[in-house]
């Protein structure tokens, strides 16, 4: 994609550049070879960092570009100074001095980190530290500064290294993941407590079912990025190993205080009254109350079951506030005390499993 854009820039750049100077009549070819190079070196830099074989193949054709300016430029000159026969051979020189260079630059043996992908095969990262740095994100991911790990792995998401090996690509994304989990699980877990101490049992419970499956997502993603990178860079197994270790400790952590709140009892309170106090045989009533924490408070969308003479008569649902109202009819039987009576079953509790070390 990178060398894509590139070429097609270059050659909207070239094709304006060109037609322009044809319409304002520029018959000296010095001029368009200059231009050229100009909106050809300004498009690589612009494009940087590229792919290593583009790379090699850029950094030859700047320098024979570079060349041929010089050449133009020594020629132009020296007409003011007569020494025509030298000049080509100072440009000549130049031009063998850059191609030296050039040669010299591809063929010097670079800082490189050896590389096992999936398949064994040998390769070779011209990035030096690049693993490290993904070391690096893991640990800040360990010790809880999630901002700084996306950060860090933002940059690297854009290393020529990181997209041309798949074992690398393949690393990024499932660091970036677990970074991403691991930033949403803590404030998931971090405002189920909150929930917990404002007494919202039930707003904490939605929120545990929802940490414990980010909890078992961000697991994981963790021994997925301890196998690749003690895979890919050995000789850090030990220092990977307990990144990982720590981490796992906290996610089980999270897993059981999860887990507890879950499947903690829920204390609550209902009052419950019915109008009219005096009703005929057959007659309606109408039963309202409220339902609550044991702290106070309101406990919404819960069924309330109405008993009439110990028989279920109706139900209500409860609102926002925990409130509940409902009609129920007496029986076609006399008595003189009909007790009228509300239930509140708690929903059945979500079954999840803990991880195993």
């Amino acid at each position: 994609m990178v060398l894509k854009r590139l070429l097609l820039t270059q050659l909207i750049i070239y094709t304006v550049v060109i037609a322009f100077l044809a319409y304002l009549g520029v018959g000296d070819f010095a001029i368009y070879i200059s231009l050229v190079t100009l909106a050809y070196l300004t498009t690589i830099l612009a494009y940087n960092p590229l792919p290593p074989g583009a790379r090699g193949v850029a950094n030859v054709v700047s320098a024979i570009l570079v060349a041929v300016f010089l050449y133009f430029a020594i020629i132009r000159y020296s007409r003011y100074w007569g020494y025509h026969v030298r000049t080509i051979y100072l440009a000549l020189a130049a031009l063998a001095v850059i191609a030296v260079l050039a040669y010299i630059s591809h063929a010097v043996v670079i800082q490189t980190m050896p590389v096992l992908n999936p398949l064994n095969e040998r390769l070779s990262v011209n990035v030096p530290g690049v693993v490290e740095l993904y070391i690096t994100a893991l640990g800040l991911t360990s010790t809880g500064n999630y901002t700084m790990a996306m950060h860090l792995l933002k940059a690297l998401g854009v290393a020529g290294a990181v997209r041309s090996l798949p074992t690398l690509a393949a690393l990024h994304a499932h660091e970036e993941r677990l970074a991403s989990l691991m930033a949403k699980l803590e404030g998931v877990y971090e405002n189920a407590l909150s929930q917990v101490l404002m007494g919202n049992v039930s707003g904490a419970r939605y929120l545990a079912v929802e940490g414990l499956i980010l909890d078992s997502e961000a697991y994981g993603e963790l021994n997925t990025v301890t196998n690749l990178l003690t895979t890919i860079y050995p000789n850090a197994t030990g220092q990977v190993t307990s990144m990982a270790a720590a981490m796992r400790v906290r996610l089980i952590s999270i897993n059981e205080t999860l887990i507890k709140i879950l499947y903690s009892p829920i204390t609550t309170n209902m009052t419950i009254m019915a109008i009219p106090n005096i009703v005929f045989v057959g007659g309606s009533v109408t039963v309202f109350g409220r339902l609550t924490t044991s702290n106070g408070t309101a406990i919404s969308n819960a069924t309330i079951t109405i008993y009439v003479d110990g028989v279920p008569t109706g139900s209500a649902i409860t609102n926002s506030t925990g409130y509940y109202i409902v009609n129920v009819t007496v029986p076609p039987i006399y008595k003189p005390i009909l007790p009228i009576k509300a239930l509140y079953n708690p929903p059945q509790r979500v079954s999840t499993s803990q991880h195993k070390p």
